[in-house]
């Protein structure tokens, strides 16, 4: 998908199906996060391998965990800055 503000990401999670869960990744900009889909042979291989960047997988089912998880890496951002 792409570079997007955390509020757009928050916006095409809360309209995503389980089954075409998007995973969220940090990028080197505040308040922008890189969205992909969690299904693709390249996304899962960088779940597995654990990457530093990976915020998690989401979809509207799960939609509080990722903005839990969406206000921390913005708040840690924030002390970075």
């Amino acid at each position: 998908m792409s570079v997007i503000t955390i509020s757009e990401a928050i916006k095409r999670i809360s309209q995503t199906d389980p089954s075409s869960a998007l995973a969220v990744f940090q990028t080197e900009h505040p308040r922008r996060v890189n969205v992909v889909f969690a299904n693709t042979v390249w996304t899962q291989k960088c779940i597995a391998r654990g990457t530093w960047d990976f915020l998690g997988e989401f979809h509207r089912e799960n939609l509080p965990e990722a903005l839990g998880a969406l206000d921390e890496y913005a708040e840690n951002m924030r002390d970075v800055a």
